[in-house]
């Protein structure tokens, strides 16, 4: 995806070599399915097919309910994102299971 440039703090840019040399680098951590990783200046967005655990800041993760639309994205569509909590990301998951059950189809 393209999007703003993003800034680090201090700490991000001047850190040990160990620590990566990209800001974004961090120590290697598990990265949930619809994480939005901050590779660089590049953001990536997460799915089925990525990879499970790596270097670099998750600091988002869209909701798995919202997942279908990512599928239907094209080159070049624009995307925009808000925040919303936890608990809402639950309820549009339990929502979403329960329209697209085995008793909703006949």
């Amino acid at each position: 995806m393209d999007g703003p440039n993003l800034s680090f703090t201090e700490k991000a840019t001047n850190k040990a070599p160990e620590h990566g040399f990209a800001p974004s680098n961090i120590i290697d951590q598990g990265y949930p399915i619809g994480g939005i990783n901050l590779a660089g200046q590049t953001p990536i967005i997460l799915v089925n097919d990525g990879p499970s655990m790596g270097g670099f800041i998750v600091p988002y993760t869209v909701p798995s309910a919202s997942f279908w639309k990512l599928g239907q994205a094209k080159p070049n569509d624009l995307l925009k994102f808000k925040e919303i909590s936890v608990e809402k990301a639950q309820e549009m998951r339990s929502h979403q299971t329960e329209i697209c059950s085995s008793r909703s189809v006949s």
